[in-house]
C-alpha cells in the first residue's frame, strides 16, 4: 500500500482511501462506505442498484464519480468506484442509515488529521516561565486564526413571509453594478489551564471591506476586496493590547467566486500582513471562506445540503503550512423572511470543525488539537443574489501539547461569536 493508497478505520471497519497530492483530495471506496452504512451482506450489489437508480433520477454526483485501482480482498489491484469528500456526503444522503451522522463526523476528521511530517521533539533550553511568554504570542496568533476562520453577516429588523410550495434556486449575483460593503464584529473568549492556573483571554476584531466585481461570466466572477477599516483589541492577564492594523487598511486583493459561493484563485492575499507583537500575521484566515455555500439544485423549505471546507493557513514568513482546519457544514432552508426590506431566505447551518497544528517555539514542539461545534444563521436575498446576514455562536475544546525536556498538556476552551452586516 503506497502513501497515496491507505486503509483507514471507522469503528474498526476498513475503508480504502486514496490521497491525490495534486488535487489535495481524499477519495473513498464507495463500496466500503456502503458496507458500513447498510451492513449489507452484498454491498457491491447494493451500490450497483443505488447507482442505477440515482442515474435514472439524473443525479450529477453519480455521473461525476470515477474509478481508481485499489487492492481487493484477493490482493489484486482492481478498478473501484470512488468519491471525494463532497461527493460522498451527497451520496450518504441517499443511504438511510443510523450511522450516517457519525460517519459524516469521521469523514471530517479524516481530512483534518491526515498524515504529515512532524519534527522530532527538541530539547527545551529555556525555563518554563520564559517559554510561556513566547508561547503566549504564538497561541494568540493561533487563537486569532481560529476566530476568523468563521465569517458571517447581520441584519436587524425581520418579518416572516409567506412560504411558497415552489422550489427556489439560490445563486449569488456578482454584477458590475452590485458593489457591496460589509462590516464584521468577531469575538473570542478563551480559557487555558497552565499548571493548575486558569488564563483567560478575550479578543474583539472589527473590519469593514468593499467587494467589487472586476471580471465575470455566467457562472463566476473575479471579485476585488478592499479593506476600508480594521481594528483588534485583546484583553489578557498581562494587560490589554491593541494590534496595529493600519498596514492592511486600503489594501486590496482578489478571488474567484462561482454562483454557489466556492472561492478559488486568490491573488495578493498572502502579501497583506500585520504584526501582533513580534509575530507577522496574514489576512488569509479572515477571507478564505467569506461566502456560505449555496445548494447546486433548486430547493424548498426543510431541504438540506452539505459542504466541507479545508482551510490551510501558511506562515507569513515561511513556506511551511502552519495549520489546517477542516469544517463540515450541514445547511437547511428554514423560512422566508423580510430583513431590512429585503426578501430573504433563512438558512440554518450546523458546523463542526477540527484543527491540527504543528509548530515550534524556542526549541519546543507544540501540537495543537481543537474540536468545535456551533450553529450559524444565514439570511440571503434570493431576488438580488446578495448575502445579507450570517451570525453564529461556536464553542469547543482542545489541548496544546508542548514536548521538550518536560511534556506539558495545556487544556483550552473557547467560545466564538460573530456578526457581519451588509451596509447599504
Amino acid at each position: 500500500m503506497t502513501k497515496q493508497n491507505k486503509i483507514q478505520l471507522f469503528q474498526e471497519q476498513k475503508v480504502r482511501t486514496h490521497w491525490d497530492e495534486e488535487k489535495e483530495k481524499w477519495y473513498f471506496s464507495i463500496v466500503d462506505v456502503t458496507a458500513i452504512l447498510t451492513e449489507s451482506k452484498n454491498p457491491q450489489a447494493y451500490w450497483r442498484k443505488l447507482k442505477q437508480r440515482l442515474k435514472q433520477e439524473g443525479n450529477e454526483t453519480v455521473t461525476n464519480c470515477h474509478a481508481l485501482k485499489m487492492q481487493a480482498a484477493d490482493g489484486k489491484m482492481r478498478n473501484t468506484d470512488v468519491a471525494d469528500t463532497e461527493q460522498l456526503l451527497r451520496l450518504i444522503q441517499s443511504i438511510p442509515s443510523p450511522k450516517a451522522e457519525l460517519f459524516k463526523m469521521w469523514l471530517a476528521k479524516v481530512g483534518a488529521f491526515r498524515s504529515r511530517n512532524t519534527h522530532s521533539p527538541l530539547e527545551a533550553k529555556q525555563n518554563i516561565g520564559g517559554l510561556m511568554v513566547k508561547m503566549e504570542v504564538r497561541l494568540f496568533s493561533l487563537l486569532l486564526i481560529l476566530l476568523f476562520l468563521f465569517l458571517g453577516g447581520c441584519a436587524t429588523q425581520q418579518k416572516v413571509l409567506q412560504q411558497t410550495s415552489e422550489k427556489i434556486d439560490l445563486k449569488y449575483n456578482f454584477s458590475y453594478d452590485n458593489i457591496l460593503r460589509y462590516k464584521t464584529i468577531n469575538t473570542l473568549k478563551q480559557t487555558m489551564e497552565v499548571r493548575g492556573n486558569k488564563v483567560s483571554t478575550e479578543v474583539e476584531k472589527k473590519m469593514e471591506y468593499t467587494i467589487a466585481p472586476t471580471k465575470q461570466d455566467a457562472y463566476k466572477a473575479m471579485l476585488e476586496f478592499t479593506i476600508n477599516n480594521a481594528s483588534m483589541d485583546i484583553s489578557q492577564p498581562n494587560g490589554d493590547m491593541e494590534a496595529d492594523l493600519n498596514s492592511i487598511i486600503g489594501k486590496s486583493f482578489s478571488m474567484l467566486v462561482n454562483e454557489v459561493g466556492k472561492e478559488s484563485d486568490y491573488t495578493n492575499m498572502d502579501s497583506i500582513t500585520y504584526f501582533l507583537g513580534p509575530s507577522e500575521q496574514s489576512i488569509v484566515s479572515d477571507f478564505q471562506t467569506v461566502f456560505p455555500d449555496l445548494p447546486e439544485m433548486a430547493i424548498n423549505i426543510d431541504d438540506s445540503w452539505t459542504a466541507i471546507d479545508t482551510i490551510k493557513v501558511k506562515s507569513a514568513t515561511t513556506a511551511e503550512s502552519d495549520f489546517e482546519m477542516i469544517m463540515f457544514s450541514e445547511y437547511s432552508l428554514k423560512a422566508f423572511e423580510l430583513i431590512e426590506d429585503r426578501n430573504c431566505v433563512k438558512i440554518v447551518c450546523a458546523t463542526t470543525a477540527n484543527l491540527l497544528s504543528n509548530s515550534t517555539v524556542q526549541g519546543m514542539d507544540l501540537i495543537t488539537k481543537v474540536e468545535m461545534k456551533g450553529k450559524e444563521t444565514i439570511y440571503f436575498d434570493y431576488g438580488d443574489g446578495i448575502l445579507v446576514k450570517v451570525s453564529a455562536e461556536i464553542s469547543g475544546s482542545g489541548s496544546i501539547t508542548a514536548m521538550g525536556e518536560e511534556e506539558m498538556i495545556i487544556p483550552l476552551e473557547q467560545k466564538i461569536t460573530y456578526e457581519t452586516v451588509v451596509v447599504e
